[in-house]
């Protein structure tokens, strides 16, 4: 049920792209019935409920239109998994789940609820999965899509839903995957083989067997046709008659089909059940190719057999009729390709028609391998017919023999006597004796007659089925032909088309591997673009933001140094005011006749420096005079011992000269007053900006100053 407060909801289909997926997704949606006036939609569907869920899964969704009043209409999809449980078992026989989906421009409320139809609808038909394994069953499980079923029989049965016809139960296996799981691992089967056979069934066909592979693993895999309609009930078979009775066991063997090799083939078998006195064998071998069905010719033989076939019930139960396929050839030894063992208890089992009993099935050719595990080689067709003919008779029955009803005329004996001939006489000269002899000759002529009367129809006969087996031979021949021809014309076009498909193949993985190349420098290229990208932005960005913040910077020291040069304009305002004041006051008449009274006095000062100069150098050399003299008188005084006082004396005197000496030469106190004028004058002049420091005035004034400090 199906709910949108938006409008009402529609079920669509997806476009047809060839998926498998694709095709079972229209399948289901094609099967979606509405009921009534609402939005509820229905299906029966034949299966269980894990396989009705199983089926649902593999749909993946239903595709929606809600049309919206007022508006465009909107287009979703209903996610089937979500609707359906996680884990569910084969107890269950009903469920029931309701969800809400919004995707932004409508709501959606989907309510699932699956029943089991015990007193409701069915489906008229229904179609069935049966597998048998053929190499070593009972040992592997098998799983169909998500369905699980043991094989511990060698035998799994599998109901294919959502299968209404040949065609759609070919696409259904064509989007379900067969494994067959082993203790080790899973061997997926390959089923091309079996979707092609069902894709060409006919309308009126119940079975399609083939033969396919999972790994190691052989299976014989059944398709069949289900009548699910209600019958009347039907009456119970009559059981196998007992006791002693005459019965025909019949044996065709019909087609081979191999799939590993091709061969020139004949059949034979030996069944101890027959008591034949020599095993039966195919003639001539027929040309077998691989894959193909053939057709054998001689291959129908029919048994006469007094048994009671109650009793020997276990006997064929347990004993199979071994056929052995052979490979002919001229040159070498005759080769065994492998043995179909047919199962004859399937032929007890088997529904009664009429008179008898018949068994047609499709038997693997089993050979073993190096392992010693059998495989599956091919296939034979094979039909036995059981035929009830009455009660054993003691013999074998055989037709009745033939009798002659009426002579062609009347013989009668003579009227007297017995007719006998007197004692000594010759009997062949009797009347009776005549009369036997011409009937006789009668019997004999009219036998020679009838031989040849019949031998002239046996002659018209086998001419006229010689010229129809002829005709018929040559329009099978004719037909052969054509047939053959459309197949290799077909083989052909299949060859180019493989060929075609292969060099396609080729191209795309060519493509696909330059694709996936381009895509990898692709990503690599636009990977390192993107991080030289990133860094050049990176770099960009710090660049900017150095840039600014230098700036910044700039801009603030610019800020610092025009209040800077402003206080300095008015430091330089109030110098040069300043400078002019000094200026002024220094262009002033008195400071220039100070000015001139200096420069006498230096020059004034100036000499009398020279006259000390003079007068310390005559005294320096007084002075080492008398250092001479006094060195003298201390060697004279270590000359000459015992003259102490005199050298005390000596020593006195020297030490007033000295003294005297010392006074003499100590310079005149300078005239602190002119030092200090003068270097007050030096500073004047120099803070007046009119003067340097190398100007002659100044460094005249500054060595004066040097000198009086001196």
């Amino acid at each position: 049920r199906l709910e949108s407060p938006q409008g009402p909801v529609h079920i669509m289909r997806l476009l047809d792209d060839g998926k498998p997926s694709t095709t079972l997704t229209n399948g289901f949606t094609a099967l979606l019935r509405r009921r009534g006036e609402g939005a509820t939609f229905e299906v029966v569907l034949y299966g269980n409920l894990v396989e009705v869920c199983d089926h649902l899964h593999r749909a993946e969704l239903i595709p929606l239109r809600i049309d919206m009043e007022g508006e465009e209409p909107c287009h979703l999809s209903l996610p089937l998994a979500e609707l359906l449980p996680e884990e569910l078992n084969q107890g269950h026989s009903s469920y029931r789940e309701t969800q809400t989906f919004d995707d932004g421009d409508a709501t959606l409320t989907a309510t699932l609820e699956l029943t089991g139809s015990a007193n409701g609808p069915t489906p008229d038909v229904g179609f069935t999965l049966r597998t048998r394994v053929l190499t070593r069953p009972g040992e592997v499980g098998l799983r169909l899509g998500g369905v699980e079923c043991g094989a511990e029989a060698g035998t799994a049965e599998f109901a294919l839903v959502g299968a209404s016809s040949w065609q759609t139960a070919a696409h259904v296996m064509e989007a379900t995957e067969l494994t067959v799981v082993d203790s080790a691992q899973e061997h997926e089967a390959v089923l091309d083989d079996l979707v092609d056979a069902l894709r060409c069934a006919s309308e009126s066909a119940q079975t399609v067997v083939r033969q396919v592979g999972a790994g190691p693993i052989a299976l014989e895999v059944q398709v069949a046709l289900v009548d699910l309609r209600p019958r009347p009930p039907q009456p119970e078979a009559d059981p196998m008659p007992s006791g002693p009775r005459t019965w025909r066991l019949s044996v065709n063997l019909q087609s081979v089909k191999l799939t590993n090799r091709a061969g020139s083939i004949c059949l034979k078998y030996h069944y101890d059940i027959l008591k034949q006195s020599r095993p039966f064998r195919t003639h001539p071998s027929v040309a077998v190719r691989k894959n193909s069905v053939t057709h054998i010719p001689n291959a129908f033989c029919s048994y006469t057999l007094d048994v009671n076939v109650a009793e020997a019930a276990e006997e064929l139960e347990q004993q199979p009729l071994p056929v052995e396929v052979w490979h002919r050839d001229s040159l070498k030894g005759d080769e065994a390709v492998g043995t179909a063992f047919v199962p004859m208890g399937d032929l007890l089992r088997s529904p009664s028609r009429g008179a008898g009993r018949c068994l047609d099935k499709h038997v693997p050719i089993l050979a073993p391998t190096s392992t010693g595990e059998p495989t599956a080689r091919g296939l034979v067709h094979v039909v036995v017919f059981l035929e009830d003919l009455g009660p054993a008779r003691g013999g074998r029955p055989g037709p009745a023999p033939l009798t002659l009803t009426q002579a062609p005329a009347a013989v009668s004996a003579p009227q007297g006597g017995s007719g006998l001939p007197a004692h000594g006489g010759n009997v062949r000269e009797t009347q009776p004796y005549s009369v036997a002899f011409e009937l006789e000759m009668w019997k004999r002529a009219e036998e020679s007659k009838f031989k040849s009367h019949l031998r002239e129809i046996e002659l018209t006969k086998m001419a006229a089925l010689e010229e129809d087996f002829q005709d018929k031979e040559r329009k099978r021949q004719a037909e052969f032909a054509h047939q053959q021809q459309q197949l290799l014309a077909l083989e052909k076009k299949l060859r180019m088309k493989f060929s075609d498909l292969e060099a396609r193949e080729r191209a795309l993985a060519a493509s696909e591997r330059t694709l996936a190349r381009l895509t990898e420098e692709t990503n690599i290229q636009a990977s390192r673009q993107a991080s030289e990208a990133s860094e050049v932005a990176r770099r960009a960005q710090r660049d900017a933001e150095h840039r600014i913040q230098m700036e910044r910077e700039k801009a603030e020291s610019s800020m610092k140094r025009v209040e800077n040069l402003e206080k300095e304009l008015a430091e330089r305002d109030r110098q040069v005011a300043d400078l002019r004041s000094r200026l002024e006051e220094a262009t002033r008449p008195e400071h220039f006749q100070k000015a001139a009274n200096l420069q006498v006095q230096l020059e004034l000062r100036t000499a009398e420096l020279n006259d000390a100069r003079d007068r310390a150098a005559v005294l320096g050399k007084s002075r080492d005079y008398f250092k001479k003299c006094f060195r003298d008188a201390c060697a004279r005084n270590k000359a000459q011992p015992g003259r102490g006082d005199t050298t005390a004396s000596a020593v006195a005197e020297i030490s007033e000269c000295l003294r005297d000496l010392q006074g003499q030469l100590a310079p005149e106190e300078p005239q602190q007053w002119f030092s200090n004028e003068a270097a007050e004058e030096r500073r004047r002049l120099l803070a007046s900006g009119l003067y340097g420091e190398h100007d002659r005035v100044i460094l005249a004034l500054q060595a004066q100053a040097q000198g009086l400090t001196a």
